[in-house]
């Protein structure tokens, strides 16, 4: 699925005008602006990516037309064998306002290379063909809640120039600098190119970056906010398991003082299936994952509950993240009567870090510990002498700590199958 409007796109730059036959092609192969001319007609374009932070690129495209005939032009992009893979309608242009595609769904690879065909009834028809250039990409944007609530907000990302906050509906609100209103659900999005000023084709950069994140929250009757992070939990190699996090605060943005029920459902759980936990008092999220529900692009329904109100919500959730690589060098040692010590590597991207210890016998979590340091220190008494414990570690991408930040999307690992054991002395 794609998307198209007057707007944004991102990358390899080309400026083509005209054509007859046969149509002029105008190609390069290291981003940057190229331009052809020709019978009154002008086209810019850009290639590039859609980030979603998902673990993959997909396909986006930025185009400029004018055309003193006022033609109704149309365009499609084909890959280097030349198929299709992808179309799109201009309409009549004037060359003031840009349109952009992107499909996230196509993956976008640098070094390919693509031919970017425009055409109108009248015959005349332009192509570009340009190598996807290497690029950094943009960061996903952070959206959190301003304390009014009133108001999204997010630190800057490196190498936007712009962003802008979409709902349905509206027309996106663009800035340049982070925050925008606040609607129940949205996307929020970094651009390396300010799509809301006229552009000049000589000052557009050699990457026009787009990346994306969905937003979305519900309101509960005393005011509780609940948001939610969705994502995967990699426990295997090429086996991974559906994994959440959500978030219910108070009014003002602190942890409740009751507990709250949580329930997901959606595609990976099939029509009667969910995943529930409980968020504690004191606390103002919850982390929860589900070995046996593969993680399936599509929208979910979030519930919270407490004993005096009840919040309900969807959130879609991406086809897949990042994976998270699996915590390396574990150990776990004797500490005194009943007491352990855990310790092991950190790794890239984790935020923190969940040690749990079960009991081999009766299969039962004995201790258990949520943090961000690379180890974990269990007291003395918590273990049965001469009972062995085999110890799991699962790292996180989200900040499990109450009052850090709350992602957009969540990634998890876990030494399911190659634990740790220690018997108690």
């Amino acid at each position: 699925m794609g998307e198209a409007r007057g707007g944004a796109g991102w990358c390899v730059v080309a400026l083509v005008l005209g054509a007859c036959a046969p149509p002029p092609v105008r190609s390069q192969s290291d981003g940057g602006a190229v331009g052809v001319t020709q019978d009154g007609a002008t086209a810019t374009v850009l290639l590039g990516t859609i980030d979603r932070g998902r673990g993959t690129a997909g396909l986006a495209l930025l185009a400029i037309l004018s055309d003193e005939e006022g033609a109704a032009w149309a365009g499609e992009v084909l890959n280097a064998e030349s198929a299709v893979v992808a179309s799109f309608v201009y309409g009549t242009p004037d060359g003031s306002q840009p349109l952009s595609a992107w499909w996230p769904a196509l993956p976008a690879a640098w070094g390919s290379r693509y031919t970017v065909r425009f055409f109108e009834p009248g015959g005349r028809e332009l192509r570009v063909t340009a190598t996807l250039s290497p690029s950094s990409g943009l960061e996903v944007p952070q959206p959190e809640l301003t304390p009014t609530g009133a108001r999204l907000s997010w630190p800057e990302v490196p190498g936007a120039a712009a962003y802008e906050c979409a709902t349905a509906g509206s027309a996106p609100e663009h800035s340049t600098t982070p925050g925008c209103a606040v609607f129940p659900t949205m996307k929020v999005r970094a651009l390396s190119v300010d799509l809301s000023k006229p552009l000049v084709v000589s000052e557009l950069p050699r990457s026009f970056d787009v990346s994306e994140t969905d937003y979305a929250y519900g309101v509960g009757t005393s005011g509780a906010k609940v948001r939610a992070a969705l994502g995967s939990i990699q426990y295997a190699t090429g086996a991974s398991g559906f994994a959440a996090l959500v978030s219910v605060q108070t009014p003002s943005g602190g942890p409740p003082t009751v507990p709250w029920n949580i329930e997901i459902s959606g595609p990976a759980f099939g029509s009667t299936g969910s995943l529930r936990g409980t968020q504690l008092a004191a606390t103002d999220r919850l982390i929860l994952w589900a070995y046996d529900a593969t993680p399936t692009e599509g929208l979910y329904q979030i519930r919270a509950s407490s004993p005096s109100d009840t919040v309900t919500f969807s959130l879609r959730a991406p086809a897949m993240v990042i994976p998270m690589p699996e915590v390396m060098a574990l150990t776990a040692v004797n500490r005194g009567a009943g007491g352990a010590v855990l310790a092991w590597q950190a790794i890239g991207g984790a935020r923190g870090y969940f040690a749990s210890a079960w009991a081999r016998g009766s299969g039962a979590l004995t201790a258990s510990s949520w943090g961000r340091a690379t180890g974990a220190t269990f007291s003395p008494g918590t273990f049965v002498t001469g009972e062995t414990y085999d110890v799991f570690v699962t790292a996180s991408s989200a900040d499990p700590t109450t009052g850090a930040a709350l992602p957009s999307f969540i990634s998890l690992s876990e030494n399911t199958y190659r634990p740790v054991s220690f018997t108690s002395r």
